[in-house]
C-alpha cells in the first residue's frame, strides 16, 4: 500500500510520509538529526517578533535545501496580536522565497481567507498555495479551489462532512498539525466520508505530492 503522506506535522510517525513543520530557529538543527526527514520552514504569524527579518534570513538562506519541500507555515491570524499590515509584509516575503527556490507555500489562515484570495490574484505565483487545517465552509472551500489552492483537512474533520463532498480529490491533502489523532484514523474518517478505499486514497495524495512540489517545473 501506498505509505501515507501527512503534508503538515508537528510529531511525525514512523512508516508515514511526514512534512514536518519547523521553525527558523530549529530546522539546521533538525535537519543534521534527522536524516531523510521532510520538512517545511516558516515564520508562523503569532512568532512574528523584532528579530523577525533575521528569521527570514535564515529562512532564505535553507529554503534551497533538498529536504525543505515547501515554505511556511506562514500566513494571516486576525486572532493574532500582530498588526495584520506587518503578518502580509512577513506573508509576502515567504512567498517570494518560495517563488525563488520553486517550492509551494504552506499557509496558516484564521479569519483571513480574503485577504490570501486577494494577495494570491495580486502576486499571481507560480508555486502552489495550500491552505493547511482548513475547516471553512462549502462556498469558502470552492472559491479558494478555483483559484488553483490546496486543502488540508485534520482536525475538526468529523465535522466537515459538507465540505469534503464539494473539494475534488486531486486538490486535498491531510495532516496531523499538532494534534494526536493518528494519520492513519484521519484517513480512515476522510475516505470513509468521501466514499472511497483508503489506498485509493492514499495512491491520490501520492499523486497530489508530486503535483503540489512540481507545479512550474
Amino acid at each position: 500500500m501506498t505509505a501515507f503522506i501527512d503534508i503538515h506535522s508537528h510529531h511525525p510517525a514512523s512508516n508515514v510520509l511526514s512534512v514536518v513543520n519547523c521553525f527558523p530557529e530549529e530546522v539546521e538543527r533538525f535537519i543534521e538529526k534527522n536524516d531523510e526527514q521532510l520538512c517545511s520552514v516558516g515564520l508562523h504569524p503569532w512568532m512574528i517578533d523584532a528579530d523577525w527579518e533575521e528569521k527570514l534570513q535564515v529562512v532564505a538562506g535553507i529554503a534551497a535545501h533538498e529536504r525543505v519541500v515547501a515554505i511556511g507555515e506562514t500566513g494571516l491570524d486576525r486572532v493574532c496580536d500582530t498588526p495584520l499590515e506587518l503578518q502580509g509584509m512577513v506573508f509576502r516575503r515567504h512567498v517570494a522565497i518560495a517563488e525563488q527556490v520553486q517550492k509551494p507555500v504552506i499557509i496558516h489562515c484564521v479569519r483571513a481567507f480574503n485577504e490570501i484570495a486577494s494577495l494570491h490574484n495580486k502576486l499571481c505565483p507560480k508555486q502552489a498555495w495550500l491552505i493547511h487545517g482548513f475547516r471553512g465552509r462549502v462556498m469558502q472551500a470552492r472559491q479558494l479551489i478555483e483559484q488553483g489552492f490546496y486543502l488540508s483537512f485534520g482536525k475538526g474533520i468529523e465535522q466537515l462532512h459538507d465540505t469534503i463532498q464539494a473539494v475534488p480529490l486531486n486538490r486535498i491533502f491531510l495532516e496531523t498539525d499538532d494534534g494526536n489523532k493518528p494519520i492513519a484514523e484521519i484517513y480512515r474518517q476522510f475516505a470513509l466520508q468521501k466514499n472511497i478505499s483508503i489506498e485509493a486514497l492514499a495512491e491520490q495524495i501520492s499523486v497530489n505530492f508530486d503535483a503540489f512540489r512540481n507545479q512550474s517545473r
